[in-house]
């Protein structure tokens, strides 16, 4: 315990900014400090008259309804602030009075820090925001900066803006409040540092006498990782580097006398604990990846490839001891960074010096502990072609693994031989440039005068060579009808992981004339067929799906037509703003227009007593008197997949936001049933999810004079019990939730919610009430949801009395704090935001013995996997790979069904599903601009749950991570087995294998597979184990 608590105050300054979260408040940022990174001129409003320098005023000149001017009588430093004056609401369809400035030059990929002080003489002071821009001036998202509803008097503000890759510039409003005056002052918007390195070998010994370490190269810049003040001993640091490494120099005073620490005497002990120096590099300059240097005071390093200690960089460092300071030198060898392509003159980096005599840990790069997009920036040019051959060699045998897959797709395709005349043509081209770029990959030619751009852009015709040729292929599969513009139609083949555009082909469908398909039983799986007109509008086109038969009887198929929705500009890098695919209707005749296509979503839902075997079928299209006929055909799996399932999936399903959507402001027990709750909870468990609060709905309380409540869940019984039983898996709900964290604060009204005697006889109180009515034992109390520091000595006082009175319901607690310690011991469930997941605390805690679980809601967002309805489909797969992989046992999300925002059925107004959704509109997108969060279902007419594409893809993950756990047991069981009955020691050593999550599908949070392939083969894989370790223990 003693590591975390040295380590905490390094991050936890920006422990919240760092989440993403919007309005997050981290320790004030010291004018010193903001000098060094500040995007911004003038942020003190402390230059000007009437106006500042430097902000543009909106509106221009003063108006009845708004007045930007420069306030030298108030202000939270130096003499002067910047006011919005609003003396009635700004006019419709016009911004509101604001600062801003636009045309701030950035860095695409990278995460900015804003950074203000604000207030208001009435009510919550305005807030702020961040456009970013490309370089043609388009417009690619918003991130909004908030204040806090209970915010008062001067209020401070910091949030970490993440870019996208292709920003170029940004525009940085500050907003007023209508019918208020506000104050901004201290404003800042924090980019990162750059400096060069100098060519240059200096003699590895610790003594800083080289010429590369010349006294006016040194970065002196440093500043407290908190970023509120400088620190006491400022460090120097140098960088030079030559064509075999990048060295690193830092000379770090210390006082007279000082005792350094240092405790890790090993390779990859916990050197950051000790007095210590550490380098973050990212040599790709991609903002996402990175590895990790940490150089204690008597040499001993640290080397992790973001997190990962198992990494071996073969770096060398040393340290020389003086009595007022320590100096040290580190080489780092190229040939461990896995250099590419993409590898160029600018990198990634952060350098940090932890001085445990003076309790201060200082950073070049405010906000860069393990965050590269808060890196700061280092030139340098190596010679690196040996580095960039091999990893040109290495791309040149997947591009070649790729064709060849085309290629046997196209012999097994079942095309004529005009059809595959274009196509064998454009996989001739793509070997023909292979095979040149070979010759140089191999060093048998010269780099080209084309350079290493000219290869990187011949590589990518390479890929669109091999892209058209299946495109093309496609193209000529399941066509009726005459040529484009002739009437008729196509069908093409695509996967469950492919998000189909509403217009424009499908260039990576399925090249096969059938769909094939494996399953276990009780599972399901998907495949998509897209109709694509050949340039004349269709109507009435309609869809047969017969059941799939067999030997073993019939395996039925449903199918659903995939709609779209219109998303607004993202906090967040994504392939287009536009219409996504997303909301799956109800089977039925429907048109396509003769410029879009129209996907169709298929599944298939093995019976759990199905038999083993093929099962065969076909799916036709009919339009007018034409018609395509696809062949399914069904492999069912030996083993059936186990549900109720060992995933905890604790999604919200909240019965007063259904009934607000279909009957408005009545509260739900006056306009719903427990009877009529209980068909969404049975949707949501055929997805393999458990409605976490299900067993909170229909409660009667009723409060006492104490502040206690007297508890009646009579209304349950035939909801949780037969549930339960039939479809969640164990401690996937709650039996009580407790306040928000917010709810912690102080003020008025807010008593009882900071009484632990109180919060102990509540939950006493559904705790007795729980076991009057024989409920399964097998829930979780929902702690304090998302509490902040604060918070924590209250929680350790109410969940000490909680456990005395509770003990059979262990505590889940959601966080962003990536240490909670002082919590451990009290925690039974830890569950931190999926970003956090891979941190050494709650690794440590699954080690001692807690349960691990990891939650998303409206964060994190990329370069981490979420459910966002325009983020690829294999991110929200792949999270529950990653969830298996760092040992975790539950997955919560917040909400399915926050319908707010849009005209309702209840409105009187056009509504979905009879108008699109604009996500405009949509609550969520207004307050943390992204698309989709908190909308995985849709709201179909009569109150019937509709599913989104998003949905069926989280099924699938969460029967990975099943397939996964269930491979596992296998091994275990087949390890138990007497000599003569075990499985081969080859075998049960690749079963093990492949029940882990392998680097090439997920190496950390923020680093996994785009590649469906990738997901697809490795689950058939572990299917096929799976079947051969279970006939052996049977």
């Amino acid at each position: 315990m003693k590591m975390k608590a040295i380590q905490l105050p390094r991050i936890a300054g920006l422990a919240l900014l760092i989440s993403g979260v919007p309005g997050a408040v981290a320790q004030p940022l010291s004018p010193d400090v903001a000098k060094f990174y500040t995007l911004v001129d003038n942020g003190g409003f402390e230059a000007g008259e009437a106006l500042p320098t430097f902000w543009s005023a909106f509106p221009p000149r003063p108006e009845a309804w708004g007045s930007p001017r420069r306030d030298t009588t108030v202000f939270h430093s130096g003499h002067a602030s910047g006011l919005l004056v609003s003396e009635a609401a700004h006019p419709s369809g016009r911004a509101g009075v604001q600062w801003n400035k636009y045309g701030i030059a950035v860095e695409g990929g990278a995460t900015l820090i804003a950074s203000f002080w604000v207030k208001s003489d009435h009510g919550p002071s305005g807030g702020a925001g961040v456009h970013t821009y490309d370089a043609q001036k388009n417009h690619l998202g918003f991130t909004p900066i908030r204040v806090p509803g209970d915010a008062a008097g001067w209020t401070y503000l910091q949030q970490e803006v993440p870019l996208p890759e292709n920003a170029k510039t940004v525009g940085f409003p500050l907003y007023g409040r209508d019918e208020a005056r506000t104050w901004f002052d201290d404003v800042a918007l924090l980019g990162t540092p750059s400096t060069d390195a100098a060519r240059g070998t200096p003699t590895l010994d610790g003594n800083l006498d080289d010429a590369c370490w010349r006294p006016d190269r040194a970065l002196t810049q440093f500043v407290l990782h908190t970023g509120a003040a400088l620190p006491q001993t400022q460090p120097r640091a140098w960088l030079a580097y030559d064509n075999e490494s990048l060295y690193v120099a830092f000379r770090c005073p210390h006082p007279l006398g000082a005792t350094l620490k240092q405790a890790a005497t090993k390779h990859d002990g916990d050197t950051w604990l000790d007095d210590s120096v550490e380098v973050f590099l990212d040599p790709w300059h991609k903002h996402r990846d990175y590895y990790q240097f940490c150089v204690n005071c008597l040499g001993v390093i640290r080397d992790a490839h973001g997190t990962a200690t198992q990494w071996e960089s073969g770096a060398q460092a040393k340290v020389q001891r003086a009595k007022t300071e320590w100096t040290v030198e580190l080489a780092i060898p190229y040939a461990a960074l896995g250099l590419t392509l993409d590898t160029g003159e600018t990198w990634g980096i952060n350098l940090v010096r932890n001085d445990r005599a003076d309790g201060e840990t200082s950073t070049w790069s405010l906000g860069g502990f393990h965050n590269p997009g808060r890196f700061g920036n280092v030139s340098l040019q190596p010679e690196l072609t040996r580095f960039l051959r091999a990893d040109l060699l290495s791309q040149l045998t997947t591009k070649e693994r790729e064709r060849t897959a085309v290629l046997k797709e196209l012999e097994a395709g079942d095309l004529s031989p005009a059809e595959l005349v274009e196509p064998s043509k454009l996989l001739a081209m793509a070997r023909e440039s292979s095979n040149q770029l070979r010759s140089l990959a191999q060093g048998t030619v010269a780099v080209p005068e084309i350079g290493w751009d000219g290869v990187r852009h011949s590589l990518a015709d390479i890929s669109k060579s091999i892209t058209a040729a299946r495109q093309t292929a496609l193209s000529n599969m399941f066509r009726v009808g005459g040529a484009e513009g002739a009437g008729g139609f196509r069908v093409a083949l695509a996967h469950s992981l492919q998000k189909i555009r509403r217009d424009g082909d499908v260039i990576d469908g399925v090249l096969s004339r059938r769909v094939r398909l494996t399953a276990a039983r009780d599972e399901t799986e998907s495949f998509q067929l897209v109709v694509m007109p050949n340039g004349a509008p269709l109507t009435g086109v309609s869809v047969d799906a017969p059941p799939l038969k067999g030997a073993g009887g019939e395996v039925p198929i449903e199918w659903k037509r995939v709609e779209y929705v219109e998303t607004a500009p993202p906090g967040y890098p994504t392939d287009y703003v536009g219409w996504w695919p997303d909301p799956l209707y109800p089977a039925g005749p429907f048109d396509v227009a003769a410029t879009q296509r129209q996907p169709l979503w298929f599944t298939v839902s093995v019976p759990p007593e199905a038999r083993p075997g093929v099962y065969r079928g076909e799916v036709v299209v009919r339009q007018a008197k034409q018609s395509v006929a696809v062949p399914v055909e069904l492999t069912v799996r030996s083993f059936r997949l186990p549900r109720p399932g060992t995933l905890a999936t604790a999604f919200g399903l909240y019965a007063s936001v259904l009934t607000q959507w279909y009957h408005g402001n009545a509260p739900y027990q006056e306009v719903m049933t427990p009877m009529q709750y209980l068909p969404w909870c049975e949707f949501l468990g055929k997805y393999r999810l458990a409605p976490k609060n299900f067993a909170r709905e229909f409660v009667n309380t009723t409060k006492n004079d104490d502040g206690t409540v007297t508890v009646d869940m009579s209304a349950l019984q035939k909801l949780v019990t037969p549930l339960t039983l039939k479809y969640f898996a164990p401690y996937s709900f709650c039996m009580h939730r407790t306040p928000v964290g917010n709810a912690l604060g102080t003020g008025e009204g807010r008593t009882s919610a900071n009484d632990p005697d109180v919060a102990a006889a509540t939950v006493k109180a559904y705790a007795d009430e729980w076991r009057r009515q024989g409920f399964p034992g097998e829930a979780y109390l929902y702690g304090y949801d998302e509490p902040r520091r604060e918070h924590y000595d209250f929680l350790r006082q109410a969940y000490s009395k909680i456990k005395a009175v509770a003990p059979e319901f262990p505590i889940m607690q959601t966080l962003g704090d990536p240490n909670p310690v002082e919590l451990a011991g009290l925690v039974d469930i830890w569950c931190p935001l999926s970003s956090r997941l891979d941190t050494p605390f709650y690794t440590e805690r699954l080690r001692a013995g807690d349960t691990l679980w990891t939650y998303t809601c409206c964060s994190p967002k990329h370069p981490y996997a979420n459910f966002f309805i325009d983020r690829p489909a294999v991110e929200h797969r792949v999270l529950f790979w990653q969830t298996r992989q760092y040992g975790a046992t539950g997955f919560l999300y917040w909400c399915v069904c926050y319908w707010d925002g849009p005209p309702n059925a209840d409105s009187g107004e056009p509504h979905f599903p009879d108008v699109p959704l604009h996500w405009k509109d949509i609550g969520t997108y207004k307050s943390y601009k992204d698309n989709g969060d908190g909308w995985l279902l849709y709201p179909g007419p009569h109150f019937t749950p509709w599913p989104s594409v998003r949905l069926e893809v989280i099924r699938d993950g969460i029967e990975d991570y099943e397939y996964l756990v269930l491979l596992s047991r296998l091994v275990e069981r087949a390890k138990a087995l007497p000599a003569d009955r075990r499985p081969a020691a080859e075998l049960l050593a690749q079963a093990q294998e492949l029940a882990t999550v392998p680097a090439e599908v997920s190496r950390d949070m923020g680093n996994y597979t785009t590649d469906p392939r990738v997901i697809f083969a490795r689950r058939q894989a572990v299917g096929d184990l799976i079947e051969r370790l279970t006939n052996v223990v049977r």
